[in-house]
């Protein structure tokens, strides 16, 4: 929808105050529409908003421009950097039903892009046995059944935050997941390499400056293990930095 709103959502607890903030189209590229996130993120914090470990940042790219090939291979490289990713989240998200991790071995030839079609695609992730059994679950850290009701694929894994510049970086690193699929081939990636998450940031072909940062998040979330810690923190709005890309 093209306008800011805020909705009720029975995940959060405590569930008198279970609200989520949902933004229209935002491009990373537009310095008005992270001017307009850092407003919103700061009117929320000042008027007493707050996050929790039962809160989620989820983010939402288009499928314009992406072949079924492609997200076969974008989700095979978000799933054996998932050791890597664990790092830069908080421990509620690591273990939490609504960010569940991929398992693609339950997928077998769905998964082979030689036999990927799009219109197949799109019936096997909207389809009841997926449903039921979770292969292509919304509550995975990536969903995709959202590619058939948004045309978008959805990441779930991060924990939610006041700070606009943890989201802009956030949503850079799934946006290179995406691109990934495009410049880089899986069958390419070093096995022993999976947990390594300077070798994932350097393959997503990350800038020095966002590598960076989570490389520091990563140290600071290691040095600060205990939620409640690290979630306080995330309760402070601070500056954001203007957006290099659409999402």
């Amino acid at each position: 929808k093209p306008y800011w709103r805020i909705t009720r959502d029975s995940s959060i607890l405590p569930s008198d105050t279970a609200n989520e903030l949902v933004t229209p189209v935002l491009r990373l590229n537009s310095v008005d529409d992270s001017n307009k996130l850092e407003k919103v993120i700061g009117i929320i914090a000042d008027n007493g908003g707050r996050v929790n470990e039962t809160c989620g940042l989820h983010v939402h790219h288009s499928v314009q421009g992406y072949s079924p090939k492609d997200l076969c291979q974008m989700l095979m490289h978000y799933s054996f950097f998932s050791p890597a990713l664990k790092k830069l989240v908080t421990m509620s998200r690591k273990y939490s039903d609504y960010a569940r991790p991929l398992d693609l071995t339950a997928w077998g030839h769905v998964l082979d892009p030689n036999m990927f079609r799009y219109n197949n695609f799109l019936s096997y992730v909207e389809s009841d046995y997926t449903t039921r059994y979770g292969y292509w679950s919304r509550e995975c850290v990536v969903n995709m059944s959202s590619v058939y009701r948004h045309r978008t694929v959805e990441f779930r894994e991060h924990h939610s935050t006041l700070q606009p510049d943890v989201v802009t970086h956030w949503v850079r690193l799934t946006k290179a997941f995406m691109d990934s699929s495009k410049n880089s081939d899986y069958n390419l990636l070093d096995r022993g390499h999976c947990e390594d998450l300077e070798y994932m940031l350097t393959r997503l072909h990350l800038s020095k400056k966002d590598t960076a940062f989570f490389l520091n998040r990563a140290e600071r979330l290691k040095n600060c293990p205990e939620d409640d810690n690290e979630i306080h923190e995330e309760n402070y709005a601070n500056v954001g930095e203007p957006y290099n890309d659409d999402y």
